[in-house]
């Protein structure tokens, strides 16, 4: 066998540490900047729990397969806004600006 990798496995290796370096949700109402979600679904579905459970009135401006932008409507002065949208290196839907 050869002690020196392949250029296969280097970008196996490089993919995996880009994706682990972004924290997943895991169902808590804390969200972080690169946070990963498997799909819009899933994002919308947080997005819904936070905003039910905080009392924030949040409400979808983009709302596409691939982007989601969510800003606070409680007042003109709200300045409350995630964007998120899909990431092909991590083949998933990640929060962009929070």
């Amino acid at each position: 066998e050869s002690l020196v990798g392949s250029d296969e496995d280097e970008e196996h290796e490089d993919a995996e540490r880009r994706r682990s370096k972004f924290p997943l949700y895991t169902d808590k109402l804390k969200f972080s900047l690169g946070m990963s979600f498997k799909d819009d679904k899933q994002f919308k579905s947080a997005i819904r729990k936070y905003s039910k459970e905080c009392r924030r009135q949040l409400k979808f401006f983009k709302n596409e397969l691939k982007k989601v932008i969510v800003r606070c409507i409680a007042s003109p002065s709200c300045p409350q806004k995630i964007r998120a949208s899909y990431s092909p290196v991590a083949k998933c839907l990640q929060i962009k600006t929070f």
